[in-house]
């Protein structure tokens, strides 16, 4: 019922804004988010200066168990973040609806873009928590 919901109002945007805009509007989500999650990375390195490894792994109690060079630990997912939100982009606008892309229409396509950016935008702000959390208790 709710995807229904969500695919007529994407739909009904799809009437309104034509093809090519559903591609701008794909690609600029694509980069917004890329850059949301380096500009949160910049902003953890200005934080963390005093700190030169910080954690990269946690075990199954939720302790660090790898550590890093803190700009390998903060830089390391914005890079690849950004390759996965871009070509993600890319596959769904280059690749056909068909076996490989099922998304049948260019709004389905901005869901599914959304939906990876925010599922990513999380997993970046956890993992900084996690790091701010440890640098807390060991200052």
């Amino acid at each position: 019922m709710i995807r229904f919901k969500l695919l007529f109002l994407f739909d009904s945007l799809t009437t309104h804004i034509g093809e090519m805009q559903m591609i701008l509007t794909i690609y600029s989500i694509a980069i917004s988010s890329a850059a949301v999650i380096t500009g949160m990375a910049i902003h953890a390195n200005y934080k963390l200066q005093h700190g030169e490894r910080l954690p990269v792994h946690w075990n199954a109690r939720f302790e660090p168990d790898n550590f890093g060079p803190r700009r390998f630990a903060l830089f390391f997912m914005p890079i690849l973040f950004g390759m996965i939100l871009l070509s993600t982009a890319l596959a769904l606008h280059l690749i056909p609806p068909g076996p490989i892309n099922k998304t049948s229409s260019p709004a389905e396509s901005i869901a599914v873009i959304t939906f990876v950016a925010m599922a990513l935008l999380a997993v970046k702000y956890f993992y900084l928590r996690a790091i701010f959390r440890w640098a807390e208790k060991h200052k």
